[in-house]
């Protein structure tokens, strides 16, 4: 890991590298990876040529996606893609003129200021400033864009600037990761770590004012090592509220976060929300990790990386596939794949088209017609779909009775034997669930979950369940999502209907995914 050293100060730029010192290695005691037969380099999840993708940094302009990342060689460089359609990345070169930046990772998270480009990072006692007038070629901008750090209320520095226009004040607004003390790095004992929120003093980027504290994590009693730590904050507003969202590391076995989201007050200004006190809620689950909001014309869009390995460490991964978020009236929010994504994704119909095979009950208690199966009874049950899962588009709509525990797919048996990996809805927890019973009695691995709101799994529920190599990404409702990767090659794996008690599946359809 990169870091750089002043008068006691240890302050890192990028988002999870302070927490990282290395590409991190598998966990101890995880089970390894399986054989793959598929290529990681040719997959629609996007990853650069020369590594995995770091964290994220979207920008959007003039029809054009631009996704800046870190590169996963321990180098920490920013590198660039390019897409107009969400679906086909370009690799795109960038450079770096004049000065050497102070960091190698010059060039983040991406604002327009009339007609340049800027970029802030970290660098020991302040935010250091990029500059650009194409996005590709880079320089340092003058030090009066530098951003000072509060080392007096924070001594052990501050990390992860997000600068964003915030049109209630008419100022802009960094909010950083910032630190009381941190061990890790030597600094103080244990981890005493805030969201910090610092203002500009006009209308431009170039004068600012001095770091506040917006939300502290003590993490008193809690060893370092094991302390919540929030990594890529950032705010983005959606109608007349604000939202923070942020990711916690060390709360999963990936170390990096999941996207964590906080509602602000309906009409209330960023400075009006008592920030502290309100609750969690989650765009996805612990394996869309170090994620990003930005605007894309009127859409809202969401992306992340899914881990390199189902139960590792190691930083960086394939990209997720596009989200779009919008708010609810409770503030809340919903997510859904992005509807020209989803359409440009959905390739030629493996089943039924012109099938004669038909789905087919394992259990005494199915009645099938055509691409509709119904389930009446308590046991486990399930139902083969004459389909596989190499790069396959699922599509059902399930409707449970009141009673029933959950209901779902059951994917891959011969790979994650002896049963298969479960892709969920479990109404009884109220979560969308990704996971395997590894022993055939109920020693299940959890991949990943995210919890439901009450109720939206009652009636007649929309699923769509997109695998690829051995990713998972599971769309619920145009309510939910919930990506996992898993420690098994999914291809050429089998499909079952899969539930626990009275249940019907209707529009049952398997296709290919379009690549």
């Amino acid at each position: 890991m990169k870091r750089t050293t002043w008068a006691g100060l240890i302050t890192v730029g990028a988002s999870t590298l302070a927490c990282l010192l290395a590409l991190q290695p598998m966990a101890a005691g995880a089970a390894a990876q399986a054989t793959t037969t598929f290529d990681p380099d040719d997959l629609l999840h996007y990853k650069p040529s020369d590594g995995y993708v770091g964290d994220v940094h979207p920008y959007y302009e003039n029809g054009t996606h631009y996704l800046f990342s870190l590169t996963t060689d321990g180098n920490y460089a920013p590198e660039l893609a390019t897409s107009t359609d969400l679906v086909n990345w370009t690799e795109t070169g960038m450079t770096h003129t004049g000065s050497a930046p102070a960091q190698s990772y010059y060039s983040l998270g991406v604002i327009k200021d009339g007609s340049t480009y800027r970029s802030w990072y970290g660098n020991g006692t302040e935010m250091k400033s990029s500059q650009s007038s194409d996005l590709t070629t880079w320089s340092n901008a003058s030090t009066s864009y530098d951003i000072a750090n509060n080392t007096t209320l924070f001594p052990a520095g501050a990390r992860d600037p997000y600068v964003f226009w915030d049109p209630d004040v008419s100022r802009y607004r960094m909010v950083s990761t910032a630190y009381r003390t941190n061990e890790n790095w030597g600094i103080g004992t244990g981890m005493d770590v805030s969201i910090a929120l610092t203002t500009s003093t006009g209308s431009s980027p170039n004068s600012w004012g001095v770091q506040e504290e917006l939300i502290r994590y003590p993490n008193t009693g809690v060893p370092a090592a094991n302390g919540v730590e929030p990594e890529v904050t950032q705010f983005f507003k959606m109608g007349d509220r604000w939202y923070l969202m942020t990711s916690f590391a060390r709360q999963s076995i990936h170390f990096v976060g999941r996207a964590t989201y906080f509602v602000g007050d309906a009409g209330a200004s960023i400075d009006d929300v008592d920030w502290a006190s309100k609750t969690p809620h989650y765009l996805d689950g612990e394996d869309i990790a170090a994620a990003q909001v930005y605007k894309a014309g009127s859409r809202t869009l969401f992306l992340g990386w899914i881990p390199q390995n189902a139960t590792g460490d190691n930083w960086g991964g394939h990209l997720s596939l596009p989200r779009e978020i919008t708010s609810l009236s409770d503030g809340t929010l919903s997510v859904k794949l992005a509807t020209d994504v989803g359409s440009a994704l959905r390739g030629t119909e493996l089943w039924p088209g012109s099938s004669a095979a038909s789905i087919t009950g394992q259990n005494p208690g199915w009645t099938v017609s055509g691409t509709t199966a119904s389930f009446s009874g308590t046991a486990f049950a399930t139902a083969a779909v004459p389909a596989s899962t190499t790069s396959t588009d699922m599509r059902f709509t399930v409707n449970m009775a009141t009673a029933t525990d959950r209901a779902g797919l059951l994917i891959a048996e011969s790979q994650a034997g002896p049963y298969g990996v479960e892709v969920t809805l479990d109404k009884q927890n109220g979560l969308l669930r990704l996971r395997s019973d590894r022993t055939g009695i109920g020693g299940w691995q959890e991949y990943a979950t995210t919890p439901v709101r009450s109720g939206d799994l009652s009636g007649d529920v929309p699923v769509r369940v997109i695998t690829e190599g051995d990713m998972v990404e599971l769309f619920v409702g145009d309510r939910y999502s919930l990506a996992a990767r898993v420690p098994f090659d999914l291809d050429g794996g089998n499909i079952r209907l899969l539930t626990t008690g009275d249940a019907t599946f209707t529009n049952v359809a398997a296709f290919e995914l379009n690549r």
